[in-house]
């Protein structure tokens, strides 16, 4: 198992890294435990299988409380916080731009690097202003799968992608060398994909378009669940209330649900040897999560009351 005593540490290249500012997203090469997908945020994106970016836009000032309370640098915190939850990993990457964390985290693992990095430090940026051709191209390939596209657009992105690489080698040179040259040009010559791509490797942080990258939510295939089998007729809210505190404590401990994540919506299935089987949906106009919520559980017990109280004015 990797270790930060180990790999290297990007702050080894930087001489000011206490003013390092927050980064967005994180990409992690390496195997994850199961079921602990979400110990970072609940937007996660599976690249591969050993592949892994964490959107942490909304946790900012999550994260960087709980490393003020514990007095250590946030990305310190975070990298412990990997080491946990990952059994092996080789490279880990900061940027503000999901693509840019890729790239930086596929060029190091081609390198044959291991540690922590950031976009912002010297060695990153040397790292990202040096990328080579196969490992962009690569990205390229594997981030047109992410797109939900017609056969016939696929076919003619890769051929547009196919005229980008022939151009590069009739002028005798590389990606890396041609950052300068804006997106929009990039677009009208190269097509959509190669546009988009573009800006998405060579923009400055203001500049940054993240709304266009494919981003494909990971989630569990099997929902969290618990079934419980009552021992005699019980018609009365009260009695019903207090089992499903207990239910929800039993949620809680689920390691799928995490204290990051947020309740849209609950379905509630009751079986009735009378009745046969009644399917309650309960959503929720405003997300809560549901440790936040605990010992009381007061939000969720109110509209399982409710809906409760329908099905026992039509049955009863």
């Amino acid at each position: 198992m990797n270790t930060i005593s180990n790999v290297v540490s990007f702050h080894q290249f930087s001489k000011s890294q206490e003013n390092v500012s927050w980064k967005d997203f994180v990409c992690v090469c390496g195997t994850i435990r199961s079921q602990h997908e979400f110990f970072l945020s609940p937007v996660v994106m599976k690249w591969s299988d050993e592949i892994w970016i964490f959107d942490l836009r909304n946790l900012r000032s999550y994260w960087e409380n709980i490393s003020k309370n514990k007095n250590i640098l946030w990305k310190d915190m975070i990298s412990s916080l990997i080491e946990k939850y990952f059994s092996s990993f080789e490279v880990v990457s900061f940027a503000d731009h999901p693509w840019k964390s890729l790239l930086l985290a596929r060029e190091l693992q081609d390198r044959k690097m291991k540690g922590f990095f950031s976009d912002q430090h010297e060695f990153g940026m040397h790292v990202l202003a040096t990328l080579r051709d196969q490992v962009w191209f690569s990205c390229v390939e594997d981030v047109l799968g992410f797109f939900s596209l017609q056969k016939e657009k696929k076919s003619l992105y890769r051929k547009q992608v196919q005229q980008f690489q022939l151009f590069l080698q009739r002028v005798k040179s590389s990606v890396s060398e041609l950052p300068s040259i804006d997106s929009s040009a990039m677009e009208r010559r190269f097509g959509y994909l190669i546009g988009k791509v573009w800006g998405w490797s060579f923009s400055t942080q203001e500049d940054q378009d993240i709304k266009s990258f494919p981003w494909r939510n990971f989630s569990f295939q099997k929902k969290p669940r618990v079934h419980r089998t009552l021992d005699h007729f019980m018609d009365q809210w009260s009695w019903i209330k207090e089992r499903l505190i207990e239910d929800f404590d039993h949620l809680c401990q689920n390691p799928i649900l995490t204290r990051f994540c947020k309740v849209v919506c609950l379905q509630w299935n009751l079986e009735f040897e009378k009745y046969g089987s009644i399917k309650k949906k309960i959503r929720f106009k405003n997300p809560f999560g549901l440790h936040e919520q605990s010992p009381g559980y007061d939000v969720f017990l109110f509209q399982m009351e409710v809906a409760f109280g329908q099905i026992k004015n039509r049955f009863y």
